[in-house]
């Protein structure tokens, strides 16, 4: 597994590390001990032990010749014992040896260092073994690095619709489903202030079903509690509805504050899983596209509806709907 610090997991990491971080780049940049000494006094402190100054000088040069060796020779991920790492089910990453080198590196400026999972938890491993070697956009997590990408554009067309949203003076926009946040990093890049589902960020949420993607009725019922925007996206989630008339009708009704409304829908022709169904009612596959569309618009009472853009893959339809 290769890191790419300035990724956001890998940032997220070093989060977590951040006092050795700076403990390290001051030893570099200065050749000063004292940001390491405070944190390893503090450390002691926690287990229960006030050490001398003595201690506390000691085990700090011992860092400050440790640090510049690993900067000076380099890190050998073969030669030496390699940086370990432990993956979380919602794939946070965790540093289980190595934090002094990792540290070190960081703090040198070293963009990609080679390590090693330890562990990682079932449910990543089982989201990882069910994509196969796939995802559907660009993702940031070291765990999909080389992987085959389905929507490579997806960066492209959401800066389209930003600028598409900037003209129409829109300022915010509020995205139900931002799977990898690929999308949404694109459109804050572009100036617009982004907020989203947070039921719906999570990558195995949305990739738990290969066959028939779908998201739950207490999923769309968390859409409730959506701010208030000027315009809502939903490229990732209405085509993918599994969910009760009267979650979906909540959902719409709740949203239809937002003057501008964009969403993605797959055209009759689109595959059978890019249609979704929902339970208990008389909408066919067929259908729930247009009627999806139809209930949207009926419920921002939209006055207007065109075309945005048309998608190669999987059929799909963009549409954005404005008051």
């Amino acid at each position: 597994m290769i890191l790419r610090l300035s990724q956001p997991y890998e940032q997220t990491l070093l989060n977590t590390l951040k006092e050795r971080v700076d403990a390290a780049k001051q030893i570099l940049t200065t050749d000063k001990i004292t940001k390491y000494r405070a944190w390893w006094v503090k450390m002691r402190k926690k287990s229960g032990t006030v050490p001398t100054k003595e201690e506390a000088d000691k085990f700090a040069k011992l860092y400050q010749s440790f640090t510049r060796r690993v900067v000076e020779e380099g890190y050998r991920p073969y030669d030496d014992n390699p940086i370990k790492i432990t993956v979380q089910g919602d794939g946070r990453l965790g540093c289980y040896d190595g934090n002094h080198r990792l540290c070190a590196l960081a703090a040198a400026g070293v963009e990609e260092i080679e390590v090693v999972d330890h562990w990682v938890s079932e449910t990543w491993a089982t989201l990882v073994s069910k994509l196969k070697g796939t995802v559907y956009q660009p993702h940031p997590h070291p765990s999909f690095n080389g992987w085959t990408v389905s929507r490579p554009d997806t960066a492209d067309r959401y800066r389209e619709i930003a600028l598409r949203l900037l003209k129409m003076d829109c300022k915010t926009a509020f995205e139900i489903g931002p799977c990898a946040g690929t999308g949404v990093q694109a459109m804050a890049a572009a100036g617009l202030g982004m907020s989203w589902c947070e039921s719906s960020v999570a990558y195995s949420t949305l990739c738990r079903s290969l066959s028939a993607l779908q998201v739950s009725t207490e999923e769309v019922k968390s859409i409730l509690s959506a701010p208030a925007t000027d315009a809502v996206m939903g490229l990732a989630v209405w085509h993918h509805v599994a969910t009760s008339l009267d979650a979906l009708d909540d959902a719409a009704e709740h949203l239809a504050g937002a003057r501008v409304h964009v969403v993605e829908l797959p055209t009759p022709e689109a595959p059978r899983w890019h249609r979704g169904y929902i339970e208990d009612s008389e909408q066919t596959t067929e259908d729930l596209p247009e009627w999806t569309l139809n209930r949207l618009q009926e419920a921002g009472k939209y006055t207007h509806r065109e075309i945005l853009r048309s998608e190669p893959y999987g059929n799909r339809t963009t549409w954005i709907m404005w008051r």
